[in-house]
């Protein structure tokens, strides 16, 4: 029996989801393994995990602009790259020592990670077969959007996992050997492949029922967007999910009363998967388990204004695959809505676009990469996947 940890930090909910569904797939492929996830900021302490955690959230919520500009400044080489690193040695110095400790207890056999942040405190650590003293466990980062921000590439991390050419580009350019970065896709709950079955005959069906998201920290023109589709359509059940935004929650609820469409105003959920089940299309702002989310399920799918930077990115690279479309106003939301209703075509060709660029086995596949194939098999795929580089396939 293999043990496999898997980490990622609370900073929005799709780093956990990722984290999950690779854990979920393990219970199916992989039942004499051994998987267990944490979250590393459950190790660190209280200050700094409410710095971390906290202060993300309240950027990208209240300042998103700022969060933008901090993105694309820690990515820039020279004076980007001091800040990244220095940000980065107080992470080490703060968290790593707790993290060593909790792996040495566990013992894993290989780490996955969903988030950056346990790359950092770990890269630089002597691999499993350095000589005496600390030794980690074989290390394999898993990005979960389609673009990786250079806080993703670290020399020391023995195999990535991405979702995209661009992704695999943006870790080549910053120094990360080809050899160890494979197409894997990005993990999602197996559920998601069970609603794309279902659903593989009713393209072309009416759209009634919207399912508007906005992630984990409630974010998005929610506000504006109910009344303009109200005013606009009489015949939709929408179904809004406000995250842990209690303020947003209760805003929604009190312009629902006045609503003629039906609404359901809904805030964090354990598992979205009901939801994606009941609809027929998806709105949401771009983050990348959602997105993917999305793909692998079938449904069409309108990306909203998103977080600046790795959402962004998201959503010019699923536009640019016919795989999405795009709103950035209420007006425009109504538009497109109107478009993929009266337009099957359309949906049939993103639905297409979709399937090449969704991976529902991306979980197996990073199992298979990072702990070799499961018991009684003679193969698996991370040596297919990394082959797949060698002769310039295997991506979208």
């Amino acid at each position: 029996m293999a043990k496999a940890l898997i980490l990622h930090a609370s900073c929005g909910a799709g780093h956990r989801r990722a984290a999950e569904s690779i854990r979920a797939a393990a219970r199916v492929a992989r039942p004499a393994d051994e998987v267990v996830v944490r979250d590393v900021l459950d190790l660190a302490p209280p200050a700094y995990r409410h710095a971390y955690g906290g202060g993300y959230l309240r950027l990208v919520r209240h300042f998103p602009s700022l969060w933008g500009r901090l993105y694309e400044f820690t990515g820039r080489p020279g004076a980007g790259t001091t800040l990244r690193r220095a940000l980065q040695a107080v992470d080490r110095s703060v968290l790593g020592p707790r993290l060593r400790r909790y792996i040495r207890k566990e013992s894993p056999d290989v780490i996955i990670t969903t988030h950056f942040l346990p790359l950092a405190l770990l890269a630089d650590e002597p691999a499993a077969d350095g000589a005496g003293g600390w030794a980690r466990p074989p290390l394999c980062g898993v990005v979960t959007d389609y673009r990786a921000h250079a806080l993703w590439a670290s020399p020391g991390v023995d195999r990535y996992a991405v979702a995209s050419a661009e992704a695999f580009r943006d870790l080549v350019d910053r120094g990360i050997d080809p050899s160890r970065i494979s197409p894997t896709g990005i993990p999602v709950d197996p559920a998601f492949a069970r609603i794309a079955r279902r659903r593989r005959d009713t393209v072309s069906g009416p759209i009634r029922r919207l399912l508007i998201l906005s992630g984990g920290c409630g974010i998005g023109p929610l506000r504006d967007l109910l009344p303009t589709l109200d005013a606009s359509f009489d015949d939709l059940e929408i179904t809004i999910s406000a995250g842990d935004n209690r303020r947003l929650a209760a805003d929604l609820t009190r312009t629902e009363a006045s609503l003629k469409n039906r609404v359901r105003i809904i805030g964090m959920v354990a598992s979205v998967e009901p939801l994606f089940a009941e609809a027929d299309l998806v709105l949401t702002k771009p983050g990348g388990l959602t997105v993917t989310e999305t793909l692998v399920a079938g449904l069409p799918l309108l990306l909203l204004p998103g977080i600046p930077g790795q959402e962004e990115e998201n959503t010019r690279l699923l536009v640019e695959a016919g795989a999405a479309r795009a709103a950035a106003t209420p007006p425009e939301v109504v538009q497109q809505i109107d478009i993929l209703r009266r337009d099957p075509i359309s949906r049939q060709r993103m639905r297409a676009a979709q399937e090449r660029l969704g991976r529902p086995d991306a979980a197996e596949r990073i199992l298979d990469l990072s702990m070799g194939p499961p018991v009684g098999t003679t193969a698996g795929m991370g040596g297919a996947v990394i082959a797949g580089i060698a002769a310039g396939s295997g991506w979208v």
